[in-house]
């Protein structure tokens, strides 16, 4: 057949490919495969060598070797794809392990840019390396070539030889760079690019000079004839005339990335065993194409989740985009944790009916401590408090080895939720911070106790290194009311089968605060779908997580990862490295995940992630270090009956969706949380009426109080345990409220009781004797081992007074007390006010006693106890609820010299070592309140007190019980010591100051070395570990010893014999 004239040339190759080239422009089943030459062409051209075109294995590691030492590679480069033809020297069969050959050939071009040296001289020296190899390829525009193309020369090394022998001559010359590159087997090199145009030709030359690593120049040249085209692609042959050649060592030629290799941008490849359609097709959810056939899974091959990995700009993105997308359009309820927010923001413009959460764009407020709505209270808390501990975990870093700390974070949030209240992290900032400074915050657990010890004395480094990161939810405005109540409800989402967005961007709230709001609503989505899963079987929730690597460290991941499918949460998790995720949750994710998506990763990770197909290692190990952007390695999990899937490698679908509304449509203001404050009542309902105690200043009072009113530093620290360093710090503040005063002698520092402590109790008194019985109930408390605490203003009915059993040590906060201060308009309210004290306490003149009795007798609702101020005297009457009875005793309180007047009238000194500093107030109280102030006199006087109360802690005894004890114990007594005790003599305690009065001779710092030399002996003997008796005995002498010596000194010596007795004395 002849051809139509317009096809028809003089030379008849010519003619048949110009009629290849023109079916190959319209018809567009040929564009497939390469353009080919008639074969009788082909061997006209080509001679002894083959020319086809290049498809990669993917389970091929290709290597130069196989071309032999005589080849050309073409790159022809178009619009869409790359294609590489290779023209060897009977290498087929070697080649053809690593390729799929197809007949074909490059389609001619009309000019030609060939790279040459600039300079003969120096050709032979250099090696003309192309750089970036391939790569170099995408660099030109469509529809042009380039040619890499090399031979072995014997002429090239013989003119290397004659250029060594030359330089050898020349002494100053070095002939080693031609001697190496003899060595490695110079070759001799062609380079050029093809172009239809002499413009574009001029163009791509120049490009092709920056990836030369050695000083080229370009030359132009029209092709006239097709056959001088493919002539120019052979292997190049050595000139007659000339030596500026490109060359290079065949060694150098085998390092460059010169051949194609599958996943490579736009270069089309073959696997290594061919899928049936049925494989890549699996549903509704279309991902992109394998090997030009469409990919879709069903959305059941993401309940067993779903990982996705590769680096930045590797297409990721893109595939959460269609994921997200897909399963929206098929009526799954989808949640988005992005903490960067783009992903998000992008996608709310898309699913117009999407909800968009933005902590300060379109704000939300989740508690992360807020109880998940459940039957069984009790398992609330459980899941509450375990949730806690796992947000410390992952967000704070809060170490395993901080036992104390979570142990306090677990109690007080169970404490809160005791008492119906809702803990905030802001809350727990204040508790912990509280708890450190000293404050009581009202837990009387004897374990937190042990823990709150040692939280008070860890390191300031450490403290601060462990919660500080909680101090931005208390300072934080916007933080403090995100997480301050909860205004999302999850359950309505689900059942509305809606897609959330929650954008938490780390520019703005910080990389804790994102954190800790993507790990809050993690957790929350999984119990929130734990306890719906009873009632709603069926339903499927997923949950897509980007930067994957924040949640790394909640211990309950791992449980979700492979529990949460059962019930109905399937995770659908993306991040950039491996290295991101420790080895066990890496592990835990690529082994629990059904689907999984690698695309272009590097360095380590390349032979981290091959291993996710074992059978397929090295085929995976070659490809995911150098896959072009859109395409990833997918690796499916077997349904049950099939066989396990080799890997595919797909091309994602590039996402395209219209948008349907703006970001400012998407946000909303529906969910704006309010800031909620934190009270410490939460903890204790008895912080309604106080701030939580601060109880070293009163300590150190009562402990100044045992002492007469003065002491020394040293002398406090040993009573009360506290380091000095401490004491020094409160007993400042002390001074500056005017509580004590600070006297420096020497090395030592004085302290001394001053008034300011009872006048801040005094300030809201309106009248003489509210004042008076203010003094008098401060001064009872005090004495009897309680802390007393100012309640707050503005909250309504509350009593003047809480007064709070303190052993030195703890608060004993269940028998605390509300003190009021009788007033005739007020009585009958004071009486029946509920509160959640046990007892109550009314202070009344002698001239109300009566009126405060009847009406307590009459309306008081729980138990009253009457204190009526007679004087120095005290008549205490105690009535049970609704009763209409009393017991009455008296009470004596004696006057003291001490200085202040809010000291005035204190009890007997009891000393710190005594056993009795070391029982319950409560139970001090209650024995007192047993015996009377003249019993109680006598026991103490006889030092039978420590074993009374012993044997009252022992066992529940009633007041006839303990009064029987003690006249038993009072009577062995007399019966082991004749001497008789005086009872309701006071003990007058004096100051430093008032002593060294006596004494205008002896300074205070004298005063104070006597007095301290005193008490190291007392305190010596006292160690002994005598009993009451033999140390009262030991005491005994040491005092006659003492009105001895004074007798002497006190009169003149007027003989010898004087002195002799006072020797005998000093003796």
């Amino acid at each position: 057949m002849r051809l139509p004239l317009r096809y028809r040339s003089e030379d008849s190759v010519e003619g048949q490919l110009a009629m290849y080239r023109r079916l190959e422009k319209n018809l567009p089943q040929l564009k497939g495969g390469p353009f080919a030459l008639p074969d009788f062409s082909r061997g006209l051209i080509y001679g002894e060598y083959d020319c086809n075109y290049l498809v990669p294995r993917l389970n091929a590691q290709p290597s130069l070797e196989d071309f032999g030492m005589s080849f050309s590679l073409y790159y022809e480069r178009h619009r869409e794809k790359v294609m590489v033809y290779a023209i060897t020297r009977g290498n087929s069969e070697r080649i053809s392990k690593s390729f799929e050959l197809e007949r074909g050939d490059p389609l001619p071009r009309k000019y030609a840019a060939f790279l040459i040296p600039r300079s003969e001289g120096e050709a032979l020296r250099t090696e003309y390396i192309l750089d970036r190899g391939i790569d170099a390829v995408f660099a030109l525009p469509p529809e042009t070539g380039l040619l890499f193309s090399a031979s072995v020369s014997p002429k090239l090394e013989r003119a290397i030889e004659k250029r060594i022998a030359s330089m050898r001559r020349n002494p100053k010359a070095s002939a080693r760079p031609l001697e190496e590159k003899l060595s490695g087997k110079p070759m001799l090199l062609r380079m050029a690019i093809f172009a239809d145009d002499r413009e574009t030709a001029e163009r791509c030359g120049e490009l092709m000079e920056k990836f030369i690593v050695a000083p080229v120049k370009w030359r132009i040249r029209r092709v006239k004839r097709f056959e001088d085209f493919y002539r120019l692609l052979l292997p190049p042959e050595m000139p007659r005339m000339s030596l500026r050649v490109l060359n290079a060592t065949y060694r150098s030629i085998l390092k460059l990335p010169l051949l194609p290799y599958a996943g490579s941008d736009w270069i089309e490849f073959t696997r290594f065993a061919k899928m049936l359609s049925a494989d890549i097709s699996r549903g509704a959810l279309v991902l992109g194409r394998v090997e030009d056939k469409i990919f879709s899974l069903d959305p059941s091959d993401l309940y067993r989740h779903a990982y996705i990995i590769g680096g930045t700009g590797s297409g990721k993105t893109n595939l959460l985009k269609i994921i997200i997308k897909g399963l929206h359009d098929l009526g799954y309820p989808v949640f988005v944790i992005d903490p960067h927010g783009e992903l998000s923001e992008e996608m709310a413009k898309v699913i117009g009916d999407s909800v968009y959460l933005h902590p300060v764009h379109s704000p939300f407020g989740i508690n992360p401590l807020e109880l998940p709505a459940m039957k069984d209270r009790n398992q609330q808390v459980l899941m509450s408090v375990d949730e806690l501990m796992n947000l410390f975990s992952n967000a704070f870093h809060l170490p395993e080895t901080a036992m104390n700390v979570r142990y306090i974070l677990q109690t007080v949030t169970r404490q809160i939720y005791k008492h119906g209240g809702v803990p905030t992290l802001a809350g727990l900032y204040k508790v912990i911070t509280a708890i450190y400074n000293g404050q009581d915050v009202g837990i009387s657990d004897q374990q937190f106790r042990e823990e709150e010890k040692t939280l008070r004395n860890m390191p300031s480094q450490s403290f601060v290194s462990t919660l500080s990161r909680l101090q931005i939810f208390a300072a934080d405005s916007l933080l403090r009311a995100i997480t301050s109540s909860t205004t999302i409800d999850i359950g309505r989402f689900l059942e509305e089968k809606r897609t959330v967005f929650f954008s938490l961007p780390q520019r703005h709230i910080g990389l804790t605060a994102s954190t800790l709001l993507a790990s809050t609503i993690l957790l929350k989505i999984y119990y929130a779908k734990l306890i719906r899963h009873g009632e709603k079987r069926d339903e499927h929730v997923f949950v897509v997580i980007d930067e994957f690597q924040t949640l790394q460290s909640l211990p309950i991941l791992a449980t979700i990862l492979s529990e949460a499918r059962k019930f109905g949460l399937h995770l659908i998790v993306a991040h950039q490295y491996a290295k991101q995720l420790s080895d066990d949750v890496r592990q835990a994710a690529i082994t629990n995940a059904g689907v999984k998506f690698i695309f272009n990763v590097s360095g380590e990770d390349v032979g981290l992630l091959a291993t996710v197909d074992p059978g397929f290692e090295k085929e995976i190990r070659s490809l995911i270090g150098s896959l072009s952007t859109g395409h990833c390695v997918v690796k499916l999990g077997s349904r049950a009956g099939d066989e396990s899937l080799p890997p595919l490698l797909l091309k994602v679908n590039e996402f395209m969706a219209e948008e349907v509304r703006t970001i400012e449509q998407a946000r909303t203001e529906e969910f704006r949380p309010k800031d909620v404050p934190f009270g410490f009542e939460m903890i204790n309902p008895i912080f309604r009426y106080i701030d939580p105690p601060f109880v070293i200043p009163q300590r150190i009072i009562q402990v100044l109080i045992s002492m007469g009113g003065s002491a020394s530093i040293g002398d406090i620290s040993d009573a009360t345990g506290l380091k000095q360093e401490t004491l020094n710090r409160v007993i400042s503040m002390m001074a500056s409220k005017g509580y004590v005063r600070k006297t420096g002698f020497g090395n030592r520092m004085l302290v001394s009781l001053s008034n300011g402590f009872i006048g801040d109790f005094l300030k809201s008194c309106d009248s003489g004797e509210s004042r008076e019985l203010i003094e008098r109930a401060v001064n009872h408390y005090i004495r009897n081992g309680y802390y007393v605490a100012k309640t707050k203003t503005g909250i309504g009915e509350s009593p003047k007074l809480v007064c709070i059993p303190f052993d030195g040590q703890y608060l004993d906060y269940q028998n605390a007390v509300e003190v009021e201060i009788a007033g005739k308009e007020e009585l009958t309210e004071i009486m029946k006010r509920a509160s959640p004290f046990i007892i109550r306490h009314v202070w009344c003149s002698a001239g109300s006693f009566q009126n405060v009795l009847d009406c307590a007798r009459k309306w008081a609702c729980k138990r009253t106890v009457i204190f009526a101020v007679f004087g120095d005297g005290l008549k205490v009457e105690e009535v049970e609820v609704g009763s209409m009875f009393g017991k009455k005793k008296l009470e004596k309180l004696p006057d003291s010299e001490v200085e202040g007047s809010f000291v005035k009238g204190l009890d007997k000194d009891i000393p710190e070592e005594s056993p009795e500093k070391r029982v319950s107030p409560t139970l001090k109280a209650r024995v007192a309140l047993a015996l009377g102030n003249d019993l109680a006199e006598k026991i103490r006087a006889q030092g039978l007190m420590d074993d009374l109360l012993k044997a009252a802690a022992e066992g529940n005894l009633s007041r006839e019980e303990i009064t029987e004890i003690a006249l038993k114990l009072l009577k062995m007594g007399e019966e082991a010591e004749s001497a008789s005790v005086q009872t309701g003599k006071p003990v007058v305690g004096y100051s430093i100051e008032s002593l060294a009065k006596l004494n205008p001779r002896l300074s205070a710092e004298t005063v104070m070395e006597l007095y301290e030399m005193l008490l190291e002996r007392f305190r010596k003997i006292i160690s002994l570990g005598l009993d009451s008796n033999e140390t009262i005995g030991v005491f005994s002498e040491i005092l006659e010893q003492i009105d001895y010596t004074a007798e002497l000194l006190s009169a003149p010596a007027k003989n010898e014999s004087s002195g002799e007795k006072l020797k005998d004395g000093n003796r």
